[in-house]
């Protein structure tokens, strides 16, 4: 009887309940355990105090269990060895439970009255949806009914709906921060705990009332106040209150200001335009704003006022203030004043620009766009127009006839200079044409090419002049840049030498011929080369340096004679290098025979001879390597194959016999899945690159599950995190098929260990810390040592 009372008590409580109910449940049974039935259990009031005291404690108990049945499970532990492994814990916490069935129970027990745990839970000011959501979760987990869930749901959303309705009705009748934010929190619960979503629509729809009931009122203050509570509510804000808050902020700021300062006046003129985009209402504060904004208006239009302007300050400045003057209320004489003496202003830069050199295209247009603005007279901008088209016409054909007379650099950039200028400010379209087509007409012809100077001039200005060149000019420009740029290098350092072949290879592709600069690179080239096949050989020789210095001297055009030596002693050292590599042979010889051959050809040396010795070492070498491994399959016979027909690869000896050996290698990888060669597997992946074989994905696969497998296996025990990565090695054994192997068993084993101890000490340890617990919390509420001594008999012989 005493053991359903418990019970109930436990299903009137929530997940935190559990810590209180492990106490009174091995207190109940304690004589279980003992064998004295003369120990007497807690008292039903005692252990009503003690469920209260510990209403609040955490206990991670059911998620340690539930986590490590999971894990015991993956680790292939089937429920007949978790039952058996569970009968010690029974009889230790003196619980008749199976561990399957102590985690249902627990969960259970603590959900099945999850109704009346809800009601007391929703009695509180702030409702806990992470820890309700956690409740259910441990439920489901644990295997907890679904009509029971389904139950507490109902009641849970009862509870919601209930206070839903209250909310609604006391913001209808009164709105402010209070009723806002108690119904925004309501919805954002209500959503998270999936109430209805046509009642929260139906919220949501008195909460944008209230909003708009704001935006009638001018509320500005309730605005700021409510406004971030609209995430929450799920809803959109509406304008305009949506952006008083962010308009107030800078409304706030600018009033701060002393306003007398020119300073100030940016962020008050921005302040009233955020009011004024956000439809603000006035105000006390927005007013006191707009009259400092008016003051500072006529602060900075002073100047402009008295006539006495910063000769310095551009009318388009004063443009501008008389502008901004004018939307802050300045009054309508101060600017009309103000505008009488920028017209005047305008009226005289305007004639300063058209009698320029019409250098700065963008002054004139200015000068333009500054009157038009102002209104000034049109006889006056027309008497302009026709003085700068006059001017422009006579530089431009000043400049094309200078240029057609004497094709220079000078008059070149003086014609690109006057057509920029034509362009921008709308010369006669029919005179900028013709200069344009004598502007390519001249780097276009053939003569160009002993003129680089010119050449790369024309092709930089091509833009200015709207000259679309061919791309043989624009390469031809660009080779003659580098030429330009190499022909100030020294002829007695060889760091240049790199810079002058980039610019003679690229005056050869662009086809600059003999022209003078070109020639005078040339011979700077041709010292460095020198100079450097010098430096190489008085050193030690460097076979790399000595090479790159003979392939140097040959690009630049050094004659042959000079560099007679150097190539001798080239060939002698790649003579030597031919001979150590056939004596160490194929295929540990490899690299050193690759190199030797490929300097051999840099310095022209004849090594038919060598290629015919490497070959018969590789015939040699491959004939008993392809028999050993169809006879006998091994690890090292697939690895001594591979070698070598990687080295016949990168010594262009490939032929039938090492087809051949490739083909046997490729049948022995099939069989290995046939007959599932796990080593051979591995080998085979390790070295299928050597010998362009392909290995199918199922034996990549093992090869890389072998190796994990291994690891781990040679381990003395998995700790936490080799646990967690054998049950992922085994999942994939399990996919890609592995075959069983002394390693796989190996770490089956340790795993399933593991696994039991994992499950042992979230069952057992977990239990033996809530006893331990709940007798000190019994201790605290005054519950008597008598009482206590069966609790701690039993968790004494648990230690």
């Amino acid at each position: 009887r005493r053991q359903r009372e418990l019970v109930h008590m436990m299903a009137c409580g929530s997940v935190q309940l559990q810590l209180a109910f492990a106490l009174c449940w091995v207190a109940l049974l304690v004589p279980s355990v003992v064998g004295d039935s003369n120990i007497s259990g807690l008292e039903h009031g005692k252990a009503s105090l003690v469920v209260k005291s510990l209403r609040e404690t955490e206990n991670p108990a059911l998620p340690a269990i539930l986590d490590a049945v999971d894990d015991a499970r993956k680790a292939g532990i089937g429920d007949d060895v978790l039952e058996a492994h569970s009968k010690s814990a029974r009889i230790r916490a003196g619980a008749d439970l199976s561990l399957l069935g102590e985690v249902t129970a627990v969960a259970g027990n603590a959900l099945a009255g999850l109704s009346v745990g809800l009601k007391q839970a929703l009695a509180a000011a702030t409702i806990d949806v992470a820890k309700i959501n956690e409740a259910y979760s441990l439920a489901e987990r644990a295997g907890v009914p679904a009509e029971e869930l389904s139950a507490a749901k109902a009641v849970l959303h009862g509870e919601i709906h209930a206070r839903l309705a209250v909310s609604k009705t006391a913001l209808e009748r009164n709105v402010s921060e209070t009723t806002m934010t108690d119904l925004a929190a309501l919805v954002d619960i209500g959503r998270h705990l999936q109430l209805d979503p046509a009642e929260l629509e139906v919220a949501r729809t008195v909460f944008l009332t209230a909003f708009q009931s704001i935006a009638a009122a001018g509320n500005v203050e309730l605005a700021e106040q409510v406004v971030a509570l609209a995430d929450a509510a799920g809803v959109v804000v509406p304008q305009p209150p949506a952006a008083w808050p962010a308009a107030m902020q800078f409304v706030r700021a600018a009033a701060a200001l002393p306003g007398d300062r020119d300073e100030d006046f940016p962020e008050l003129l921005l302040a009233l335009r955020k009011a004024s985009m956000a439809n603000l209402p006035t105000s006390a504060m927005l007013a006191a704003v707009e009259q400092k904004a008016r003051a500072a208006a006529e602060l900075r239009l002073a100047p402009l006022l008295a006539n006495s302007m910063d000769e310095k300050q551009l009318t388009a400045y004063w443009l501008d203030a008389t502008d901004v003057a004018a939307e802050v209320g300045v009054a309508n004489d101060k600017l009309s004043k103000a505008r009488t003496t920028l017209r005047s202003r305008a009226e005289a830069e305007l004639q300063q620009a058209v009698s320029s050199d019409l250098s700065d295209a963008n002054r004139v247009k200015e000068a333009f766009s500054l009157a038009e603005m102002l209104g000034l007279n049109l006889t006056v901008r027309s008497a302009a127009e026709s003085t700068l088209q006059s001017t422009l016409a006579q530089r431009l054909s000043g400049a094309q006839a200078a240029f057609v007379r004497n094709c220079t650099v000078q008059t070149i950039e003086l014609l690109a200079v006057a057509m920029e200028a034509g362009y921008a400010l709308g010369a006669n379209a029919s005179a900028l044409e013709g200069a344009r087509q004598a502007f390519a007409a001249c780097l276009e012809a053939d003569v160009v090419s002993a003129d680089l100077e010119l050449l790369v001039k024309g092709v930089a200005l091509s833009d200015s002049a709207r000259a679309k060149l061919p791309r043989t000019v624009t390469e031809k420009a660009s080779a003659a840049a580098l030429i330009l740029d190499a022909m100030i290098l020294s002829a007695d350092d060889p760091q240049g030498l790199p810079q002058l072949q980039q610019a003679l290879q690229r005056s050869r592709d662009a086809g600059l011929g003999d022209a003078s600069e070109v020639v005078a690179v040339q011979a700077i080239a041709r010292k460095c080369a020198i100079v450097k096949l010098n430096v190489t050989m008085s050193d030690s020789v460097d076979m790399e340096a000595l090479l790159a210095a003979l392939e140097t001297a040959q690009d630049v055009g050094v004659p042959a004679e000079d560099f007679e030596t150097a190539l001798s002693t080239a060939r002698t050292q790649v003579e030597q290098e031919l001979t150590k590599a056939l004596g160490a042979g194929l295929p540990s010889g490899v690299d050193q025979a690759v190199g030797a051959l490929i300097a051999a050809e840099r310095c022209s040396f004849n090594a038919s001879k060598a290629r015919v010795d490497l070959n018969a070492q590789l015939q040699a070498r491959l004939q008993p390597l392809k028999l050993a491994l169809e006879t006998n399959r091994t690890t090292q016979a697939v690895q001594d194959l591979a070698l070598v027909l990687d080295a016949a690869r990168r010594l262009d000896l490939d032929g039938h016999e090492t087809q051949a050996a490739r083909l046997v290698l490729q049948e022995q990888v099939y069989q290995a899945e046939i007959t599932k060669d796990v080593a051979f597997a591995r080998s085979a992946t390790e070295f299928a690159d050597h010998a362009r074989v392909k290995v199918p994905t199922k034996l990549q696969a093992w090869a890389s599950t072998a190796r994990q497998v291994q690891e781990l296996a040679s381990l003395p025990e998995l700790d936490n995190t080799d646990f967690a990565r054998a049950l992922q090695v085994l999942a994939d054994t399990q996919v890609n098929e592995f075959p069983s192997t002394e390693d796989l068993i190996a770490l089956e084993a340790k795993t399933k260990a593991r696994a039991l101890a994992n499950l042992d000490d979230a069952v057992n340890g977990t239990s033996a810390a809530t006893i331990e617990l709940a007798i000190k919390t019994a201790v605290e509420i005054g519950v008597s040592e008598a009482d206590l001594l069966a609790a701690r008999t039993v968790l004494a012989y648990r230690s």
